[in-house]
Parts: C-alpha cells; sequence; structure tokens
C-alpha cells in the first residue's frame, strides 16, 4: 500500500493489527520473480483515502448531535428579512 496524501497516510499509520479499513485509491496488478524463479502475482494499492471505524463513529456521532435551531436556508433567511408590507384591497 502505497499514500502520497498525509490525511490518508496517518489514517493507516495509526491502524492496529487486525483493524478493518475501507480504501479508496489505483489499484495496480503486477508480477514478480522469487528467488527459485517462479513469477507470482502482486497488488499494488495507491491509496487516496482511508474509512477506518474510528472515522465512521465519529462521523455518527456528528449527525446525531442535537441541534438547537434548524439552520437557516439563504432563501429563508431572504424571505424572513424581507418586511410585512400588508396591502389593503
Amino acid at each position: 500500500m502505497i499514500a502520497f496524501s498525509r490525511t490518508a497516510g496517518d489514517a493507516l499509520m495509526a491502524l492496529g493489527d487486525g483493524e478493518s479499513a475501507a480504501l479508496s485509491g489505483t489499484l495496480t496488478a503486477a508480477t514478480w520473480t522469487d528467488n527459485a524463479g517462479k513469477v507470482r502475482p502482486s497488488l499494488s494499492l495507491q491509496a487516496h483515502a482511508v474509512l477506518t471505524p474510528y472515522h465512521v463513529t465519529r462521523r455518527r456521532q456528528a449527525v446525531d448531535k442535537p441541534k438547537d435551531t434548524e439552520p437557516r436556508t439563504h432563501a429563508t433567511a431572504a424571505i424572513d428579512d424581507l418586511p410585512n408590507d400588508q396591502l389593503d384591497f
């Protein structure tokens, strides 16, 4: 596995033996020859992104946080800021 991104590299270095991770990147298949002359397959992954159980838990906690108020969208903020001009017909 090769990681050029510091974020991906840090996530990989934080993993312990047997920990699971989901990786996204470029996979390259190749072959190599051992000392006995036998050709063997090899895979090389250039990791662009790493997702670990820690990241999943952290994101779920961020989504599950109770929100004090609903965020105002650009459209509702503009409507709420308009003066209430009532016209008598």
